[in-house]
């Protein structure tokens, strides 16, 4: 009897106990406060594994939950408290939850000082990922002064940013001084090191780096007692020797890559780094002496503070052309040719955009001030300084290249002691016999004359006309467009027998242009028109439902941007059941009582016909002018589909549809009543003249009645302002 009473009182402690777990009521009786705090906070926990980014601390008291921490967002914020809520036993939730502000673009700086110090500034993405740069900060200050102004934000970029962090705090350690800046995965790291072998150092560690891209503008020590200066020496058995100093990595590594590309022999000599150089454009100088010792036999480039010298020896007057234009006229230069030429020598260019340039070495008879008088708007360039050409009349020559020079699109010419050589393409309409005839009238009889000429390519034109039959094409097309390409952008029934080639056009922007017209043809009845470089012109008979303006506007659109497009032709009449493809939609629709409806194929069922309706309004509504039944013109081809999907579910169905007038609260109740009525009305009598059943359809205006949206908004307001569209079943 003893056991069975003790048996009864573990039953009812148990039952009393799942009560108070089931149902949250604390019977301490029977579960004690320490229980029932481990309980809570055991489930708290549990809640926020998986759903936080920085630590959270839970803070329990009884039955209450207090969370302290950040969050990257109010989704995150939102998704642990809810999760949080559903802890058993939990009465009250205090979620002190931060969202941190969001750092578009994410951009973090580590910057170390020439005693060791180091600054973390910009934004970090966690307390942790901040305790482990400040650590590695320490550990590379050797002592210094470690400055944390970093700011946790949300927006790190997902792919490894902590990496990409610790990557930046590795690189300082090869730095005397300077900074890695970033923006998202983008690192600028700038500053000075100690020798080459910390330079090479750093950008080796950039270049193995798995997260980022780098830019890497490192600097030498500043040299204490050498001036900054740099020389490139060639030999005569082309050997190449670097001397001096770069301003940084970068720039050494391209100066011996100048240097490598102008011998087949290794490069001598050492570069060092060092600051302060003479110029920002100093690496570019540099190379550019490099590569005009490539020009030379043998020669010295030197440049310093003081300027930039250049001494050379060259085999003949053509590699002394060669060389001029390279080293330009601001250097102080001693050039030598072993070998000179002692004919005069001329090289005149006259260039597509009108500009003359002559180069070469004149005549001891003829200055630069004559030549241009002689040739008017040339540009003149000698050869070498202080160098005349033997004695030459070459007077009457000018005076003939400056009579003909115009008819030319482009040539060259040279003139070599008493030979004339010409080349070059002439204007169209012009013939080459016409420039010889000339030439020869104003220069003496003892000159040799060579002409290479070339006329120019007719332009490019097109002739094409339409018809049921197919489309008959001739003119001439671009040199470059096959013809047999051309005729078959206009298909199986296109034939080009009066087509010839060689024109002078754009054979991208006339296949292009071709394409659309083809595609344009298709919407005539007959055309017949002109395409030149840069134009169509279209006559003829547009099919119904093609008006001419739009037919233009629809080309146009479609013609690469330097293109144009006149449309001159008249739009047939159209027909009750005519077919078109829509040119703003691309849509097949039939001629239905004066209006264009698309044609749509679906099963008609309640649902189904609801769904099209729904589609159609998915992001467009009915507009009606403000205070007025009057539908808004921009509404009508909206009008048409809506019209579309009715016809097809109400005229060959059991199926009825309610039109449905709503307003918003604005105004007197009888008005807006009245207004909702005018506007279904207005609605219905619109399908109807469209073809719809008026036995199927109906009007009903609801006023304010029905909204949808709160009334104390203007965007609920104008949610409310509808028409609603009702479908329904006679059968059901």
């Amino acid at each position: 009897m003893r056991l069975f009473a003790i048996l009864i009182c573990i039953i009812a402690l148990s039952a009393m106990v799942w009560h108070a777990v089931m149902r949250g009521t604390d019977h301490q009786s029977m579960l004690g406060a320490p229980q029932v705090e481990a309980l809570v906070e055991a489930g708290a926990r549990a809640a926020l594994e998986g759903r936080n980014t920085h630590p959270i601390a839970i803070k329990i008291d009884g039955r209450n939950v207090r969370l302290d921490g950040v969050v990257n967002s109010d989704t995150e914020r939102q998704a642990i408290v809810s999760a949080v809520e559903e802890t058993p036993l939990l009465v009250t939730l205090d979620a002190n939850l931060r969202v941190l502000p969001r750092a578009e673009p994410f951009e973090f700086k580590a910057e170390k000082e020439s005693d060791g110090s180091i600054i973390l500034s910009g934004h970090v993405s966690g307390a942790a990922t901040r305790e482990a740069l400040l650590a590695k900060a320490r550990q590379l200050s050797d002592g210094g002064t470690i400055s944390d102004r970093l700011v946790l934000a949300a927006g790190a970029p997902a792919n490894g940013w902590p990496d990409f962090a610790n990557t930046a705090l590795d690189v300082l350690q090869y730095l005397r001084e300077g900074s890695v800046a970033s923006t998202d995965l983008d690192a600028v790291v700038s500053g000075t090191v100690p020798n080459l072998a910390a330079a090479e150092a750093a950008v080796s560690l950039t270049n193995a780096a798995p997260h980022g891209t780098w830019t890497v503008q490192i600097f030498g020590a500043e040299p204490s007692t050498e001036q900054f200066a740099f020389s490139a020496m060639k030999t005569d058995d082309g050997t190449v020797i670097l001397d001096g100093f770069a301003p940084d990595l970068a720039a050494r590594e391209a100066l011996l890559t100048a240097a490598s590309a102008i011998t087949d022999q290794p490069v001598g000599g050492a570069v060092e780094l060092a600051d302060a150089a003479p110029s920002q454009g100093w690496s570019e100088t540099a190379k550019t002496g490099i590569t005009a010792l490539g020009l030379v036999a043998h020669g010295l480039f030197v440049t310093d503070d003081t300027g930039v010298n250049f001494t050379a020896e060259v085999e003949t007057d053509d590699d002394l052309a060669q060389l001029l234009p390279v080293i330009g006229d601001d250097w102080q230069t001693n050039i030598v040719v072993r070998n000179p030429t002692p004919a005069a020598r001329l090289q005149i260019v006259l260039a597509d955009d009108g500009t003359i340039n002559a180069v070469g070495l004149l005549p001891e008879d003829l200055n630069a001030i004559e030549l241009e008088e002689l040739l008017p708007g040339v540009t003149y360039s000698p050869a070498a300084e202080n160098s005349i050409g033997r004695p030459v009349e070459w007077r009457g020559a000018l005076e003939g290249l400056n009579i003909v020079l115009s008819r030319f699109r482009n040539a060259e010419v040279l003139l070599e002691d008493r030979t004339l050589a010409m080349r070059g393409t002439l204007q169209r309409g012009y013939g080459s016999d016409g420039v010889e005839a000339a030439v020869k009238s104003a220069i003496g009889r003892d000159w040799v004359l060579q002409f290479d000429l070339a006329t120019s390519a007719p332009l490019a034109e097109l002739v094409f006309s339409s018809r049921a039959d197919g489309i008959v094409l001739s003119g001439v097309l671009p040199a470059a467009l096959p013809l047999e390409d051309a005729i078959a952008l206009f298909g199986d029934t296109a034939g080009g027998e009066g087509l010839t080639g060689g024109g002078d056009g754009n054979s991208d922007s006339w296949i292009a242009s071709l394409i659309t017209l083809s595609d344009g043809l298709g919407r005539f009845r007959d055309a017949s028109g002109l395409v030149s470089e840069g134009q169509i012109e279209i006559n003829g008979t547009l099919l119904p439902g093609y008006p001419a303006p739009d037919m233009q506007t629809w080309l146009a659109e479609r013609l690469p941007t330097d293109w144009s497009v006149i449309v001159l032709a008249e739009e047939s009449v159209p027909s009750e059941g005519d077919r078109r493809t829509s040119l703003l939609s691309d849509e097949l629709e039939s001629f239905r009582r004066g209006y264009w409806l698309p044609d749509l194929d679906f099963a008609v069922s309640l649902d189904q016909c609801g769904a099209e309706i729904d589609t159609v309004l998915a992001n467009e509504k009915i507009f009606f002018v403000t205070g007025s039944s009057r539908i808004d013109q921009k509404g009508h081809a909206l009008l048409n589909r809506l019209a579309a999907v009715a016809v097809r579910c109400l005229n060959s169905s059991v199926l009825r549809l309610e039109i449905g007038g709503h307003t918003d609260s604005v105004g007197n109740d009888d008005n807006n009543l009245t207004l909702s009525q005018q506007r279904a009305d207005a609605v219905l009598g619109e399908l109807i003249q469209r073809g719809v059943r008026s036995d199927a359809i109906i009007a009903i205006g609801y006023g304010e009645a029905n909204p949808i949206d709160s009334n104390n908004t203007a965007e609920g307001r104008a949610r409310n302002r509808r028409i609603s569209f009702v479908w329904s079943d006679d059968e059901q």
